[in-house]
């Protein structure tokens, strides 16, 4: 999950805060939605204190868009419901 200073892009701005959740073969999406719970508003509010006090370093998203955090573009097969 990443916190990211906004620019003219979609979702293009430089890293503000980021969190990770370990994903396996056993994650389940509700794992993914209960780690956002828990840890989102806390970023935003960690993220809110440390650029306050001047504590923060913006970090610059890869110029690789693999590596990004943009979540595009998507495949095609990504969006297909597998019943």
């Amino acid at each position: 999950f990443t916190i990211h200073q906004m620019d003219d892009g979609l979702d293009s701005g430089p890293i503000v805060l980021q969190r990770s959740i370990p994903l396996t073969p056993d994650t389940l999406i509700s794992d993914i939605y209960d780690f956002a719970r828990n840890n989102v508003p806390n970023m935003f509010v960690e993220s809110v204190d440390r650029l306050e006090s001047g504590e923060i370093e913006l970090t610059p998203q890869p110029a690789d868009p693999r590596k990004a955090v943009r979540c595009y573009p998507r495949i095609p097969k990504a969006s297909e419901i597998q019943w």
